[in-house]
């Protein structure tokens, strides 16, 4: 079922939606999001007194997809998510149920709601040694973890502990 989700993922909404971000930043910009929760997502829409048409208004996502995120046909994008966070007033993280214990940097990237091009503009890392730090690979100097700590406030910790469970889940 995962394989079809991150198949899924929101492609029509990539295709369809008018972006935000330029559309190659959009393609490249997010990883499989991780313990998306999707009931927590649903009852905060309508806590907050939004219909799926109002959320994607105010948030300029498409509402389809946000139906289908909801029924779990599909996982949305983090800058989508984002997006929808913001516009109920929430943060991604609210949304994504990752224990602590199993989080890689690509999870710490997209609770902070931030595409791998916008941690990158944050950081000064390029696209290229973020996607490997990701995968788990490639030197996590002192420089990159102050920088990437400073980006997803986080601990120096918690960016060493992430890389390391990032090598082992990529």
């Amino acid at each position: 079922m995962l394989d079809y989700l991150s198949r899924c993922h929101d492609q029509r909404e990539m295709n369809r939606t008018p972006l935000r971000e330029n559309a190659r930043e959009k393609t490249h910009a997010n990883s499989i999001l991780r313990g998306f929760d999707r009931a927590g997502f649903a009852n905060a829409r309508i806590a907050v007194g939004l219909t799926v048409r109002e959320l994607g208004n105010r948030a300029g996502v498409d509402r389809a997809a946000i139906v289908r995120w909801e029924s779990g046909q599909c996982l949305p994008l983090v800058s989508s998510l984002s997006l929808c966070a913001a516009a109920m007033a929430k943060r991604v993280d609210d949304f994504l149920t990752v224990p602590e214990c199993e989080q890689t940097l690509a999870d710490l990237r997209m609770m902070t709601g931030l595409t791998q091009v916008k941690l990158c503009e944050r950081t000064g890392l390029s696209r290229k040694v973020l996607g490997t730090l990701e995968r788990g690979r490639g030197q996590l100097t002192d420089q990159r973890i102050e920088v990437l700590a400073d980006a997803l406030k986080v601990s120096h910790q918690a960016i060493r502990g992430a890389h390391k469970r990032s090598a082992i889940l990529t």
